[in-house]
């Protein structure tokens, strides 16, 4: 039996150049550059980058395959609220991962989300 941790994976080494496609919005809907493209890729154009604090109200959708298990990938649906959310998806277990900042003074109380 091969050992898991020998075998390379491309969808894994490639997953942060994944996550910065333009087709599935997570750099438009996330905090802007996650520090895996360069900011001169070819492909991106400086007209298609949204402005800091607008909300992109679309929703994206992706799955790909790891193995013998699909993965996907939500994010529009979901908590809206937040400033960016995402739903990984692994056969019956799914994951909702939210952000949320704000530029304000710090006289204001702090409230947590509690579940």
């Amino acid at each position: 039996m091969v050992s898991v941790r020998n075998k390379i994976n491309p969808l894994l080494c490639n997953l942060p150049y994944v996550l910065t496609w333009r087709r599935f919005g997570f750099r438009t809907i996330c905090s802007g550059r996650l520090g895996f493209a360069p900011s001169t890729s070819p492909s991106m154009a400086d007209t298609d980058i949204p402005v800091a604090g607008t909300k992109v109200l679309e929703t994206f959708s992706q799955e790909f395959e790891i193995g013998s298990r699909k993965i996907t990938l939500e994010t529009g649906k979901i908590a809206r609220f937040a400033n960016g959310s995402v739903i990984l998806a692994m056969e019956e277990t799914k994951v909702l991962s939210t952000v949320a900042s704000s530029k304000g003074d710090a006289l204001r109380d702090f409230l947590p989300l509690t579940v």
